[in-house]
């Protein structure tokens, strides 16, 4: 049967009993396929998926009771919605209740006949999740945007996610956690449209310090600046596993420093906070090499000489940086003692230097070892591989200065690591010669500096 005959001759009887035998998911692909909007077989196609959504409730639940029923059914069909990010599956299955079905795709044309339908958008689909929650798991924003219109007069932000354990008790969360920036910015919309049009003004409920870890992370700054004014705390920013907060994150990202002012008025009172392994913020600004930033938190009162684990402070953590970034070095040799951490396992900051250098350098080359030309067991020599490659020599070069302006601090040089090593000794074993030849010619007092140990000129 051809396709002109059901649409131009076939009888209006006949065609209806044909659609009573369709599927709905090819009743769908009918319309989509028909693009004239006053041919019969769209006309009637329509006619009889809204007759089969009425009929079945839209095939979703009206309570998380009537759902735990359905779900304890052994014949019901049930995907859970959260999946393992390493396993490829489809977006959609063909058992999908027809809501999860066009929110998976996008297909907002699909839900508005729903909606035009009786569709309504407090409800629960057969994942276990609501409608805006399949929305925010697959980033469906034209979906996104007419859930929330179909519920202008409604305190979406608060509106429960999920049956399952999993989900996050209000929207606003699972959209926090799930760094969908598109949906956090519609709800804020959403926020402002309803306290200029109801009477009972909501506040922004108090989301996961997960979800405004995220919202720090990864959101624009005016976004982020936009929640914090109305009312979103900044200074509750925590992660899951490492207890990182928003001064923590802050200096990784490119405009570090537009976050940092927008944390200065909203949060300065958290910049001294302590992630899982004891540090403050400033341990972070250092790994991010930016001298600016370190500089600003020093400024704004970070406590600086903070030790953190096995007596680890900021300097240390400065001169284990693959390269060593010499602006920062500056400002923490004249703020944290030189001498920090002698006796531990690390030593002082020149131990963590000669350490550093060595793991980046040499400690990746490996050893060749020569045998006696005449056969003999004696006379066996051990020569490196390769030479330094032009990468590691730049280590080395850099290594090098701040070694330099280390000593210009004149540290003890019989400070020793928990092995009972100076720092000259370690340079010796670890082979470094360059640094050991600074190490061994360095002044132990500013009086012994050469420039200091000069004759003066003789005048006539």
């Amino acid at each position: 049967m051809e396709r002109s005959y059901l649409t131009q001759e076939c009888p209006v009887e006949i065609l209806e009993r044909i659609l009573y035998h369709v599927r709905m998911t090819d009743l769908w692909e009918l319309i989509d396929v028909t693009p004239i909007e006053e041919s019969a077989i769209r006309f009637h196609s329509k006619a009889r998926l809204r007759q089969l959504l009425l009929w079945n409730d839209f095939y979703v639940f009206e309570g998380d009771q009537e759902w735990r029923e359905w779900r304890n059914e052994d014949d019901n069909y049930f995907r859970q919605l959260e999946e393992q990010g390493n396993l490829r599956r489809p977006v959609v299955y063909r058992h999908d209740d027809p809501v999860t079905h066009c929110i998976a795709l996008d297909r907002d044309d699909r839900l508005q006949f729903m909606l035009e339908c009786g569709f309504s958008p407090d409800c629960w689909t057969k994942t276990g999740w609501s409608p805006l929650g399949v929305a925010v798991h697959y980033r469906a924003n034209r979906c996104f945007d007419l859930l929330c219109a179909a519920q202008a007069e409604e305190d979406v932000l608060r509106q429960d996610t999920g049956i399952l354990p999993s989900a996050p008790n209000w929207l606003m969360t699972f959209v926090g956690e799930r760094a969908y920036e598109y949906g956090f910015e519609k709800l804020l919309d959403h926020y402002d449209q309803y306290n200029r049009t109801q009477h009972n003004r909501i506040e922004l409920p108090p989301i996961s310090p997960q979800a405004i870890f995220e919202v720090v992370r990864t959101f624009p700054v005016p976004l982020v600046e936009r929640a914090a004014r109305a009312g979103l705390r900044l200074a509750l920013a925590a992660h899951r596993t490492t207890q990182e907060g928003a001064w923590h994150i802050a200096p990784f990202r490119p405009d570090a420093m537009d976050l940092i002012n927008v944390l200065c008025r909203e949060c300065a009172t958290s910049l001294n906070s302590y992630d899982a392994n004891g540090r403050t913020p400033l341990f972070p600004a250092v790994e991010s090499g930016k001298p600016d930033v370190v500089k600003l938190y020093i400024d704004r009162g970070v406590d600086v000489g903070h030790i953190a684990g096995v007596a680890e402070t900021a300097l240390h953590l400065a001169c284990r940086q693959r390269s060593v970034n010499l602006e920062i070095l500056q400002q923490l040799l004249a703020l944290i003692d030189v001498n920090s951490g002698a006796g531990s396992a690390q030593g002082t900051p020149l131990h963590t230097l000669l350490m550093s250098t060595w793991g980046h350098t040499y400690g990746r080359i490996p050893w060749a070892t020569i045998a006696n030309p005449g056969g003999g067991i004696h006379g066996w020599k051990r020569k490196r591989v390769r030479p330094l490659s032009a990468e590691e020599e730049i280590i080395m070069e850099v290594a090098c200065e701040a070694c330099s302006m280390i000593l210009g601090f004149y540290p003890e040089k019989e400070a020793v690591n928990a092995n009972e090593q100076t720092a000259l000794k370690l340079a010796r074993a670890l082979r470094l010669k360059r640094l050991s030849s600074r190490i061994l010619g360095a002044p132990e007092k500013p009086e012994q500096r050469w420039d200091r140990r000069l004759r003066p000129r003789i005048r006539r």
